[in-house]
């Protein structure tokens, strides 16, 4: 069979209800598209993550509703062990992803649809706890408002220019209009998921770049509060922002608090090796 034609089948399966899921029951017996697509990590480890996380969750008072969000394997990964933790604290949390592979390639539906059912059985061992959420075949609204389109071609464009590492980006080339077209899907999922189960708080990696920044500008749009997050080169740290983007690094609080004590000598130094791995191009601590 031709490439072509098998292309042209999987696009007419991919429109079919539950095609694509019973032939990744049938015939991938329950495996992921690929190994880079696996979370067997996660499989191994989330029934141990869970059972202490329920006996922690039985001497905490009731928490927030949490909605989570992630795509992309690994950020799948942090996330579901981030939700089974804030589970154990109390929280009701809601666990919603995409199941794309990659953000720079185009995936045909069929393919999708048997990744999002292998990520979905996957997800499904934390259920007790934590709430799988497919944004790929949630409700979504007919369209975005105004204002928040326009946020949402902003990420489509940051996401170009961060891919080509560009900052002048062609608006009808295929990699902005399939980030586009994501990060709209994302948008008008996540808009109808909050609108109806009105989270207390959302959280999602970086805030930025990709469906992560569809859904920070969803939220902010709505005026739910919003923590970010990334982990730098520093081991053993993280970034967190709250209603910001934690990748613009906003020091506007820092500033006003701390901006008239004056550094230490110490403090100076490290200030000083930091600037030297910027211009390095090496780590820093």
């Amino acid at each position: 069979m031709t490439l072509l034609k098998k292309a042209t089948i999987k696009q007419v399966l991919g429109e079919i209800p539950l095609t694509a899921e019973i032939y990744w029951q049938l015939r991938q017996q329950g495996r992921p598209l690929s190994k880079s697509a696996s979370l067997r990590k996660l499989e191994k480890h989330l029934p141990a993550w869970c059972a202490q996380a329920q006996a922690a969750a039985r001497r905490q008072p009731p928490g927030k509703r949490v909605m989570i969000f992630s795509t992309l394997r690994y950020w799948i990964e942090h996330a579901a062990l981030l939700g089974v933790a804030m589970a154990g604290l109390g929280h009701q949390v809601s666990l919603a992803y995409l199941p794309y592979t990659n953000w720079r390639k185009p995936l045909n539906r069929f393919d999708l649809r048997r990744q999002n059912a292998y990520m979905r059985s996957a997800l499904r061992k934390a259920a007790q706890l934590v709430r799988p959420v497919s944004l790929l075949d949630a409700p979504s609204t007919n369209g975005l408002p105004e204002t928040l389109e326009a946020e949402i071609r902003e990420v489509a464009l940051r996401d170009t220019q961060y891919t080509l590492q560009v900052e002048e980006v062609d608006l009808t080339g295929e990699l902005y209009r399939l980030r586009l077209a994501r990060n709209f899907k994302a948008a008008r999922a996540a808009l109808a998921w909050m609108r109806k189960h009105r989270p207390e708080v959302v959280i999602t990696p970086n805030g930025s770049i990709l469906e992560m920044g569809a859904v920070y500008q969803t939220a902010r749009h709505l005026g739910i509060p919003v923590v970010t997050y990334e982990f730098g080169e520093q081991r053993g740290r993280i970034w967190l922002a709250r209603d910001a983007e934690v990748m613009r690094q906003e020091t506007g609080a820092l500033w006003a608090a701390r901006g008239g004590t004056p550094l230490t000598e110490e403090q100076a130094e490290r200030v000083r090796a930091l600037f030297a791995s910027r211009q390095d191009a090496s780590l820093w601590e």
